[in-house]
């Protein structure tokens, strides 16, 4: 696509937010039928996620990132829709492309709110409308309440996912914010409503409601849980910035409906209070919604609780091929969201499975439980798809979901009798999943120096390489090579999964199984730092780039698996209920020494592929390289 149809898409997309309703919905119309079935390649990736600067039929979900992030070649195409917060960027992405460590866009708007004096807020008239129920009426400086009202003309605000949630909203982090809110909290609040009581939570909720906007629909908050500080939220607090009224903008579903809110009133209830929340029939409705983090010891953990959050997750990401999997998702969230507060939830009589396919490997899944055929899988072969499917990895530039095949099976939640008859029934994969690599072989061995050979000049010189030279053969080049080898091994060793281009390595060794567990080993990241290169010919600079190898380092707990007759029944619980874990999919270069002259300096390629330079490189090999088994070649 030429960039300045792109640009026009980016520009229109942008212009109607500042259009009245009735032209916005028009031009919104026909902004869609344009980009119904537009096709365009990325433009950047950022984090390995790919980025399109205007809407395509692919790059549908608005995202906002750092500016400063994108690949500079590329960045004046991203608008930068919020004038007040030039630092942000505009990027539409693939929801399909999702995977745990981007689902959620979370906007830094710390500045916004920095400096806020002493006592900028506080809250009065303290009531109690209803059982769990408290209502406060803030009183804010005029520095804040500028702030506050600031929030509703950023431009930030997106559709959210789930449509039961109305309206269009958008989160941000504002630590002063909290700061200010968790002082007046303390002062205003019973005794009896802080005991154990930290602080707000910095990450807010904006949510805007129009007139004759769809309702929030009647829901449960889900609690925040810090395992390793035993913090866990249990009182949602709502600040309203805009008043109106209308037929119960806030209603709790076993309490008080409010039908009129005056502006800065604030609402902190019970977390496991059932709520609904409806627009304003005389004006456009905003508010924030955060929660009050307590510290709490007693905290008892429930398997049940966890299976459905994990299943929760699963079916939310899958509704992007599957729309009916939306309702399901729905209310797995809202079952383990009351579970944190009633107890483990109820089983329910039916619920989605997932047959997928890939490569003619079929499995079934709910997003917790897996099952594979045992005359097809060993365990770490079905845990290492199960990784890929869980974490929706990428597989030569797609995500692993958009490469399978998915069928949506209903059943019985406790019938689990026909996973075996229908995997028994499909065909044979007709080759394996996964092969094996010989990790060392993709990196050979250097060659014995020559001790005695000069190292070329400048390109700017006539005739810069020596007669004798050969790049295999240099002192320095060997010394950059095996350090790049050292570095590259080290990763690619380590990673449980390896990808080549569209093939797939299986490490058995990165997989321990004891007992029912399945342990699946990775290690941390070092972080790449850039400095500046030379003007001259350096060693590094006949270090290219052989193959790219993505590694996938899955930081992961245990896998429970257990055989059920001709299946084998694993159980993937990446979230433990409440503490979320992360993934790494990292690209390792294999270096390899260039014998061609046609070398630029500063090129470096190896050591820009690897985001490195050559201080960095002797940092994160500082240990000695490996003895050279040379070549006996004079």
């Amino acid at each position: 696509m030429t960039g300045d149809r792109g640009d026009d898409l980016r520009d229109r997309f942008f212009a109607l937010h500042g259009l009245a309703a009735a032209a916005r919905e028009e031009a919104e119309r026909r902004l869609l039928a344009d980009v119904e079935g537009l096709e365009a390649e990325p433009t950047t990736r950022l984090m390995g996620l790919p980025l399109s600067p205007f809407p395509t039929a692919r790059f549908k979900r608005l995202r906002f990132v750092a500016a400063d992030a994108l690949d500079e070649a590329v960045r004046g195409r991203f608008a930068r829709p919020c004038p007040a917060l030039p630092e942000l960027a505009a990027a539409f992405v693939d929801p399909e492309e999702f995977g745990y460590h981007c689902c959620e866009n979370v906007v830094g708007l710390d500045r916004l709110f920095a400096g806020l004096e002493q006592g900028a807020v506080r809250f009065t008239g303290v009531t109690w409308p209803g059982s769990g129920v408290t209502s406060l009426r803030a009183q804010v400086s005029s520095a804040l309440g500028a702030r506050l009202a600031e929030l509703d003309a950023l431009g930030l605000y997106v559709k959210p996912a789930d449509r039961s949630r109305g309206g269009l909203r958008f989160i941000f982090h504002a630590a002063e914010l909290a700061a200010a809110l968790t002082v007046a909290l303390r002062d205003a609040l019973p005794p009896e409503l802080l005991r154990g009581f930290v602080h707000v939570n910095p990450v807010f909720r904006c949510n805007r409601f129009e007139p004759g906007d769809a309702p929030f629909a009647a829901h449960v908050d889900s609690p925040y849980f810090d395992r390793a500080r035993h913090h866990v939220s249990k009182y949602t607090l709502l600040l309203y910035l805009t008043p109106g009224r209308g037929d119960a903008p806030l209603r709790f579903v076993d309490g008080p409906a409010i039908a009129e809110i005056e502006a800065m009133t604030a609402f902190v209830f019970a977390q496991g209070l059932a709520h609904e929340g409806r627009p304003y029939v005389d004006g456009r409705k905003v508010f924030l919604r955060t929660e009050l983090v307590f510290e709490e010891h007693e905290v008892e953990h429930a398997a049940a609780i966890g299976e459905v959050f994990a299943k929760a997750c699963y079916l939310d990401g899958e509704s992007v091929f599957a729309a009916e999997l939306a309702a399901s998702a729905r209310a797995a969230y809202e079952r383990a969201a009351a579970a944190h507060w009633r107890g483990p939830p109820e089983p329910v009589a039916d619920e989605p499975y997932l047959h997928k396919q890939f490569r003619g490997a079929h499995f079934v899944t709910n997003g917790f439980d897996y099952w594979f055929s045992r005359a097809a899988f060993a365990p770490v072969e079905a845990a290492a798809l199960a990784l890929l499917d869980l974490l929706n990895a990428w597989i030569d530039g797609s995500p692993f979901r958009r490469l399978c095949q998915s069928q949506v099976v209903v059943r019985g939640a406790s019938e689990r009798g026909w996973i075996a008859e229908l995997l028994r029934a499909q065909a044979p994969a007709p080759e394996p999943v996964f092969a094996r690599l010989n990790k060392p072989a993709l990196c050979p061995e250097p060659e014995a120096p020559l001790r005695h050979m000069n190292f070329p000049s400048s390109p700017d010189f006539h005739d810069p390489f020596p007669e004798d030279w050969d790049a295999t053969r240099h002192e320095e080049v060997i010394a950059v090579y095996a350090r790049a080898r050292r570095w590259a091994l080290r990763r690619i060793a380590a990673a449980p999964i390896t990808m080549l281009g569209k093939e797939l390595f299986l490490d058995p060794a990165r997989f321990v199984v004891e007992g029912d567990r399945i342990h699946v080993l990775s290690r941390e990241r070092l972080g790449p730092v850039h400095f500046a290169g030379a003007v001259f010919f350096q060693p590094e600079d006949f270090v290219g780039v052989d193959v790219t190898l993505a590694a996938l380092h899955p930081l992961v707990p245990p896998i429970a698996f257990h055989e059920e007759g001709e299946t084998l029944h694993l159980r993937c619980d990446l979230f433990r209920n409440s503490w979320m874990v992360s993934h790494r999919h990292e690209a390792v270069p294999v270096p390899r020494v260039r014998t061609d002259e046609d070398v630029a300096p500063e090129s470096a390629a190896w050591l820009r592929a690897a985001e490195l330079d050559l201080d960095r490189l002797r940092a994160e090999t500082d240990d000695p390289p490996p003895p050279a088994e040379t070549s006996r070649r004079r």
